[in-house]
């Protein structure tokens, strides 16, 4: 006799069955130990086990920002700490470095609107751009190989952090065009958007740093970080801007000084003397104690100053 086994269908999958199928996915991948391996996961836009268990937002996010992120991965030099966590086995992507020593000179070279700059007929700029490329290239090839960093990464380092800073000069570069574009369209004077729009942007990052310093037991290091970071951009900033100005245009730079800047600086002025004569007073009065009045006071003091810009601004 013949015995008949029946199989029931599986049941059918839904959505949320299928994340957790995803989610249990989620396993530490096996070490890599192909040099091509490591340059093809480091190219690749997006981790497998992230990207399945994410949001359909999030997706969509993590597909657009691809080319970006590939622009940096080809660009900018990374070296991971040998103690690290995150290193593993790509501490060393030898391939991966290549191709960033590689485009190196030519993307700086782009960045810096020097790559198209002739003699003649010659575009002499782009040809010894391309050409420091070719020779970094075969110097690091042949001086390094594919299974271990050599005693001397911290020179990719260095030159990941320059590279860096030129995609920082780029997106600021960007970021000024745009603010530019919209003085333009909204009829906006471009002092006012620099102090409204483009300040506030520049410091959002020093005032959270700041301010999850002195949370954390600091308040004297977040206090001076305070003045150290305006320091900085006043005197290296403008500095260095101005200089690169003069040397490019062989002239001085020419400083509009509206009355935008005429309120700033004053307001400026006036509350660093405030504040360093509150912080002498607090010496003798409350032991180097600052409260929360100095802090109301600054607060509501910048307020005056940003409505005073708006209304010299739209009056």
């Amino acid at each position: 006799s013949t015995v008949c086994l029946s199989i029931p269908p599986p049941p059918p999958t839904s959505p949320a069955s299928d994340r957790e199928n995803c989610q249990g996915q989620d396993k530490p991948p096996g070490p890599v130990r192909s040099a091509s391996q490591k340059l093809l996961r480091a190219l690749w836009p997006y981790d497998k086990e992230s990207f399945c268990r994410e949001r359909w937002h999030g997706k969509v996010l993590t597909v657009l920002r691809a080319p970006l992120r590939l622009a940096l991965t080809l660009t900018v030099v990374v070296i991971l700490p040998a103690d690290s966590p995150a290193a593993r086995d790509d501490q060393w992507n030898y391939f991966l470095i290549l191709i960033n020593i590689m485009l190196a000179p030519v993307f700086a070279s782009l960045v810096l609107d020097l790559f198209f700059h002739k003699i003649g007929d010659i575009l002499l700029a782009g040809v010894v751009s391309a050409s420091v490329g070719v020779v970094l290239l075969i110097v690091v090839a042949v001086a390094t190989n594919h299974r271990k960093a050599p005693s001397w990464q911290a020179v990719f380092s260095f030159l990941g952090f320059l590279l860096a800073v030129v995609w920082i000069y780029l997106i600021a570069n960007e970021v000024v065009n745009i603010l530019s574009a919209l003085g333009v369209v909204l009829e906006l004077n471009g002092a006012f958007l620099g102090l409204i729009i483009l300040a506030g942007g520049n410091s959002v990052c020093d005032l959270v740093a700041n301010f999850l310093v002195a949370r954390s037991g600091k308040p004297d290091m977040g206090f001076a970080a305070c003045y150290g970071s305006p320091l900085l951009n006043v005197l290296i900033g403008v500095g260095l801007s101005a200089t690169i100005a003069v040397f490019r245009d062989g002239s001085p730079y020419k400083l509009v000084f509206t009355t935008q800047l005429k309120v700033a600086s004053a307001a400026l002025l006036c509350g660093v003397v405030f504040v360093l004569s509150y912080v002498l007073i607090s010496t003798f009065t409350c032991g180097w104690r600052v409260g929360r009045l100095m802090g109301s006071i600054l607060i509501a003091y910048y307020a005056v100053v940003l409505t005073t810009e708006c209304i010299l601004e739209f009056s």
